[in-house]
C-alpha cells in the first residue's frame, strides 16, 4: 500500500533545497524587529527537518511489515462474533 508520508516527505525536502539554495545563493535579509533574517534559509531549513521526519517515518512503519506473513495454527478456532442488538 502506498504510504502518503513518502510524497509528503519528499515534496518537503525539494522545496527545502530550493530555499536554502535560494537563500545561499542570494541572500535577501528581511529585518524582522532589530535583526535581519534570511528567511528563505530559516524556512528552509525548517521544511528540511520535516521532510526527512515524514521520510524517516514512513521507513520505520515499513521496516515493521517486512516479514512472511503469520500462520495460524491448525486448531485454532476463529474469534466468537458478537450478535448484533
Amino acid at each position: 500500500m502506498f504510504d502518503l508520508r513518502l510524497a509528503i516527505g519528499w515534496f518537503f525536502l525539494l522545496n527545502a533545497l530550493t530555499l536554502v539554495a535560494t537563500g545561499l545563493l542570494q541572500p535577501v535579509a528581511t529585518t524582522v524587529g532589530t535583526q535581519t533574517v534570511n528567511l528563505n534559509l530559516c524556512w528552509g531549513s525548517v521544511m528540511g527537518v520535516f521532510g526527512l521526519l515524514m521520510l524517516l517515518l514512513a521507513k520505520l512503519d515499513s521496516s515493521k511489515k517486512v516479514g512472511p506473513p503469520q500462520q495460524e495454527s491448525p486448531g485454532a478456532q476463529p474469534p466468537p462474533s458478537t450478535p448484533l442488538t
